[in-house]
């Protein structure tokens, strides 16, 4: 058996590692946020994927306007494998806007055993997010793509 002291060390040595991912995690997230939001971009396109160990991937187009869905588009490809509305449905429930992505991100930073976020370098949106909610359970993982975004001017379509 340890004693409480070599536990309380070992805590010490482990915990500042997991609290300085975390700080940094917060850090990049905080400044692409920034990066975003100074952009202005309140209508968009985005191509969105949601992959995952148990089911093939999916992908739809979250269409947002002014900062919220307004609709989804699906590959006719995909609605072809199941009943279109239930594939429809499945995609609206999924998509995200950016500023969802990145609350996603936020409420997860210190409560997942890991997580993975690449930014768009300009724009700041996250174009891949990875989850890892418990390690040591199997296909639990979340992962998204934003593998196509196109902002929308004001009134376009």
């Amino acid at each position: 058996m340890r004693s409480p002291m070599v536990l309380a060390g070992l805590c010490l040595f482990v915990l500042p590692s997991c609290t300085d991912a975390n700080d940094a995690l917060r850090d990049d997230l905080a400044a692409a946020r920034a990066t975003w939001q100074s952009q202005g971009i309140a209508s968009y396109d985005a191509g969105q994927e949601w992959l995952c160990e148990c089911t093939p991937p999916f992908a739809w187009v979250a269409h947002v306007r002014q900062g919220r869905i307004e609709r989804v588009s699906v590959d006719a490809e995909q609605l072809a494998t199941d009943e279109p509305d239930v594939v429809v449905a499945e995609a609206m429930e999924r998509a995200f806007t950016v500023e969802g992505a990145f609350d996603v991100i936020e409420e997860w930073i210190g409560d997942a055993d890991g997580i993975e976020v690449t930014y768009h370098a300009s724009l700041g949106y996250p174009t891949s997010i990875r989850i890892d909610k418990n390690e040591r359970m199997m296909d639990e993982e979340i992962f998204w793509r934003i593998v196509d975004l196109r902002v929308v001017a004001p009134g376009g379509e």
